[in-house]
């Protein structure tokens, strides 16, 4: 048995060729925490950490859904109930069929229960849908005038659900984990891609942050 408690769990598949997952989890007495992953390569893996944690209140029950990326669309028993990241207060204590959709990923299918006295968290990984990507257009080079400095942009990064962001090793969720920053703490902007952030380390290396959780200085 585990005590409760924060701890990082990290998933190798058999293959060596795919990338393994790492994440921090919370476990609480007396329930249970379910981490799915289902790995594949460039960006096909996906998954979700589900867990429970006590309210005070005991009589109120909540919903907190977070994906990766964010702003998917939530729906609960096919109705839709928002985008990412989304908090839903006093749903019925049932089973419900929970879907977590975005332009250009796989729809991710969840089967939860949301008991009373409780605060179901859903964090959702979603895989990219290769049949829907397209190439990006050509650019064609243009002439370049006198060179000037390049101002230091800077990203702040903001309250994550577990306490710090991964910083991993290109911009993809099936990527290494190289380190970990702190919320309310600034760091040097190096590159952006769609949903994600590269930003130097106080150590001078640099990794690839979720914007979800950082907004630029």
């Amino acid at each position: 048995m585990i005590a409760p408690g924060d701890y990082t769990i990290r998933l190798d598949p058999a293959d060596s060729s795919l990338p393994g997952f790492q994440e921090k989890i919370t476990v609480s007495q007396g329930v249970l925490s379910v981490v799915d992953r289902k790995f594949g390569a460039n960006g096909q893996s996906e998954g979700s950490i589900i867990s429970l944690t006590p309210l005070d209140d005991k009589t109120q029950s909540q919903l907190l859904v977070v994906s990766f990326p964010q702003g998917a669309s939530v729906s609960l028993d096919d109705q839709t109930i928002g985008t990412t990241p989304l908090v839903s207060n006093n749903p019925t204590e049932s089973d419900h069929d929970l879907k977590v959709s975005k332009d250009g990923y796989n729809e991710k299918e969840i089967r939860i229960r949301t008991p009373q006295g409780y605060k179901l968290t859903v964090a959702a990984y979603l895989s990219t849908n290769t049949a829907n990507l397209t190439p990006a257009p050509s650019v064609a080079p243009t002439p370049t005038g006198p060179v000037t400095p390049t101002p230091v942009n800077r990203v702040t990064i903001l309250t994550t659900p577990t306490g710090f962001l991964n910083v991993r090793k290109s911009a993809s969720l099936d990527a290494v984990v190289v380190g970990q920053v702190t919320p309310g703490k600034s760091y040097e902007l190096v590159d952006e891609q769609n949903d994600w952030f590269e930003v130097r380390m106080s150590d001078g290396t640099t990794g690839w942050i979720s914007s979800q959780y950082a907004k630029r200085d």
